[in-house]
């Protein structure tokens, strides 16, 4: 009996030690298993699923290098239950955002304590960028998930060989699920200088353990990728570097206009302002007044991460470190929203370390109305940075004529936010609270952030169900324009012009019939011959030379709004003239 009164009691203990994160899962896994987009929503879509149908295959783009083979592995490991490729990889996605809300939760728990983690989870769950690719079947929110993994194993490897070992593997996994995630290993690189300096000579035998575990998942998967992605080493490193020099070299930070180092500088900024200040809050990057007081809080919030930053606090540390490794992104590739996915939990949970520092340290700090003035006038800085330069375009590589000033305010904001931490940790005393009166007044201050954090997650739910419910509701762009060419042309007497945004749509929805002209234009020329139609969308990288020998007319326009299908939100349809059934061009979907 003793020990049957135990174990009802332990039970119902755990049960309420756990219930916020088992509340939030559910929250989670129900708003997007209800909510999963039933389209290929973009190129990258279509190249995971072409993988899972027809086979890994790098360097026939199933999916393009590096070759994504932790991901590819995972679905295919799902597919074998489900026997749906595109089901099985939104469910990923979905799955693994959902699960992900329990050691974020852990990491801000750590740091600002439970009703604060509760809410960072819901504004993280609801966000409208991170909501839209957990219904997507793209490895991003897995990578997501697994850099969250990661900073929670970083954080406890402090204290914790188990979770500092855990950290290795669960790099290698991100990294194998997208080599974006090479800057992640600052992560456990950051808990692995603690350990070294506090323990010196056991600190090196762990970091030789570390890269022990690391080298051996990494071969794992690195073995896979080549020899059963490719034909091999050489046939591997033929399609990496010809993806390399032809979707990343000609977008990296090298090609900006002169003078280089002003617009190297002022792509950084915007890509930083691109990735945590507006498009993850409204789901599109454009300037408009609800856009502007939705990112607010936001913008507000990571000026008060800055002001309350402790260089000794290992957690604030790691949130810096997590946040600035977007660097890495912005420098090497164009701008892409689902890019910063895998750092975006970081900026949530340091915008959160900054509200509870406003309602519960500020106010008592010796020196709280000059520090608040700076953090005013930094945040109104940052906002007319965002005001005063164009909105950021997918794809963007290089700044526009005109965003100078857009930097040189983001940088005065920065330097206000650091004047205002100055003068707060000069004298860092938190006044006692001495009488019942104070203790009030702190009570009501709690109860009103937990107001406005409640009415700030909803507008967030709905914004980003605005945003998610397009997903499950309609075809994306490339879908439609496929399918239109499907049941609209003879595909007998049909040659379709390669571009990268629809290929391996075409593949999937039009088995046999392979886009030309990937390998160059004599491939695409010598297909048209006779009476054979040629179909090419404005994407088609061969357009402006097939178009002067071939008479090209606009069949039709399909457009779509989802943070999903942000690659191609818009996509126009042509075709030779030679087709009489087609007539005039047809009206836009």
């Amino acid at each position: 009996m003793a020990g049957a009164r135990f174990s009802t009691r332990d039970a119902f203990t755990l049960a309420l030690r756990f219930a916020p994160q088992t509340a939030l899962v559910m929250l989670a896994l129900t708003t997007r298993l209800t909510l999963m987009s039933r389209s290929l929503d973009e190129v990258d879509v279509a190249n995971f699923v072409n993988g899972l149908i027809n086979g890994f295959d790098i360097p026939a783009l199933r999916p393009h290098p590096p070759g994504y083979p932790v991901y590819m592995l995972a679905g295919m490991a799902i597919n074998r239950a489900l026997g749906d490729p595109l089901l099985s990889l939104t469910t990923l996605s979905a799955v693994s955002g959902s699960l992900a809300v329990i050691p974020f939760y852990s990491i801000v728990r750590s740091t600002v304590g439970r009703r604060w983690a509760f809410w960072s989870c819901l504004f993280l769950i609801m966000n409208p960028l991170y909501w839209a690719f957990s219904e997507s079947a793209l490895s991003d929110i897995p990578s997501a998930a697994l850099s969250i993994v990661l900073a929670y194993a970083s954080l406890r490897g402090v204290t914790s060989r188990s979770h500092l070992f855990l950290s290795a593997a669960v790099a290698s996994l991100a990294i194998g699920v997208r080599l974006g995630n090479i800057p992640l290993l600052s992560l456990p690189g950051l808990t692995l200088v603690h350990v070294l300096i506090r323990e010196r000579r056991a600190g090196l035998a762990a970091l030789d353990m570390w890269v022990r575990i690391f080298v051996a998942v990494t071969g794992i998967w690195f073995v896979y990728m080549v020899f059963w992605g490719s034909d091999g080493t050489a046939d591997y490193l033929a399609a990496f570097r010809k993806q390399w020099a032809t979707a990343v070299t000609v977008y990296d930070i090298r090609s900006v206009a002169e003078p280089r180092l002003l617009n190297g500088l002022i792509r950084i900024e915007r890509f930083f302002v691109g990735y945590y200040f507006t498009y993850p809050w409204l789901g599109l990057d454009e300037r408009s007044r609800f856009g502007a007081w939705l990112s607010l809080p936001w913008i507000t919030g990571f000026s008060l991460f800055l002001a309350a930053f402790r260089s000794k606090d290992f957690k604030h540390q790691i949130v810096a470190i997590w946040i600035g490794s977007i660097a890495y992104t912005a420098i090497t590739i164009h701008f892409l929203p689902r890019y910063g996915l895998p750092h975006l939990p970081a900026y949530v949970a340091c915008a959160v370390i900054g509200f509870k520092f406003f309602v519960t340290e500020l106010p008592r700090v010796r020196r709280a109305p000059e520090g608040f003035l700076f953090i005013a006038l930094s945040v109104t800085l940052f906002l007319y940075s965002v005001k005063s330069q164009p909105p950021i375009a997918t794809f963007e590589m290089s700044p526009p004529e005109g965003s100078t000033i857009g930097g040189v305010l983001f940088l005065l904001g920065l330097g206000c936010a650091l004047v205002a931490r100055a003068l707060i940790h000069r004298d860092r005393r938190i006044t006692a609270i001495r009488n019942d009166s104070k203790l009030a007044e702190l009570k009501r201050r709690a109860l009103a952030a937990g107001l406005i954090m409640t009415a700030l997650a909803a507008l967030t739910a709905v914004v980003g169900y605005s945003r998610v419910a397009v997903l499950h509701a309609s075809m994306s762009p490339s879908q439609q324009l496929v399918e239109y060419v499907r049941d609209n042309f003879d595909r007998k007497a049909l040659v379709v012009c390669w571009d990268p945004v629809t290929h391996s749509t075409f593949e999937i929805l039009m088995p046999g019939l392979l886009p030309v002209g990937y390998q160059s234009l004599d491939e695409l020329r010598s297909s048209i011959t006779g009476t054979r139609t040629l179909v090419a969308t404005d994407q088609c990288v061969r357009y402006g030379a097939v178009s002067k020998v071939v008479n090209l007319k606009l069949v039709r326009t399909f457009e779509g709004n989802s943070p999903a299908w942000s690659k191609a939100p818009v996509l126009r349809l042509y075709a030779s003239a030679n087709r009489s059934e087609v007539g005039s061009p047809g009206p836009r979907d």
